[in-house]
């Protein structure tokens, strides 16, 4: 069970059964000394290195050699419990039911061939560059090339430490969506598509 692996997620607790179920899927870990903070709010970059992890975005990406974040928060397991994978908030896991059951390896194959190094690509697109956590550079970067990063008010202001609000996790989950060709992208006339962060490439094949 959970409170295995977190020590502040006990059995009774009224989530358990969504974060063993998340946890299962494997898109976020908890934090250093078996923690998982179940009440903590969700950073906007903690919510990108999740989407990525989970759908495996940056696997084989050779040009991204910064640290992951699994790297960074690897939970400490007990010798009884198999070795498990990332788990995401409760709230971010009701969102991301529709790609948990398909990870969409395709996603995984176009998208993870990044042209140029993830710290190029990080400070050619967004004006607060220098404030991504340096483990989450070749998460961001992925995400940016498949279009999943949505800003607003401003596309080239990520603010990776503000805590992300239910409408820009909804959004990230919709463009991982269009990513996957499950759903129709937004309509190019549309209001919210020019918050749809794209690098320079990108913005020239949309047009």
């Amino acid at each position: 069970m959970v409170d295995y692996v977190y020590k502040d997620v006990p059995t009774n607790y009224w989530a358990t059964r969504p974060i063993e179920e998340a946890y299962q899927q494997g898109f976020m870990t908890g934090y250093p000394g078996g923690y998982f903070r179940p009440n903590q709010s969700v950073s906007k970059v903690e919510a990108i290195v999740a989407l990525n992890k989970g759908l495996n975005l940056t696997t084989g990406t050779s040009a991204v050699t910064v640290p992951t974040a699994m790297q960074r928060v690897v939970p400490q397991k007990t010798a009884q419990k198999p070795v498990k994978r990332r788990i995401m908030p409760l709230a971010f896991s009701a969102l991301m039911q529709p790609l948990l059951i398909s990870k969409a390896p395709a996603v995984a194959a176009n998208a993870v061939n990044l042209n140029r190094p993830a710290s190029f690509i990080i400070t050619n697109t967004y004006a607060d560059a220098n404030n991504i956590p340096q483990y989450a550079v070749g998460d961001v970067a992925a995400a940016t090339k498949a279009n999943i990063v949505v800003n607003y008010p401003n596309p080239k202001v990520l603010n990776p430490s503000k805590p992300a609000t239910r409408g820009e996790i909804t959004a990230l989950v919709y463009q991982t969506l269009v990513s996957q060709g499950k759903i129709e992208p937004i309509a190019a006339n549309s209001t919210a598509n020019k918050y749809v962060v794209r690098t320079p490439a990108n913005k020239q094949n949309a047009q």
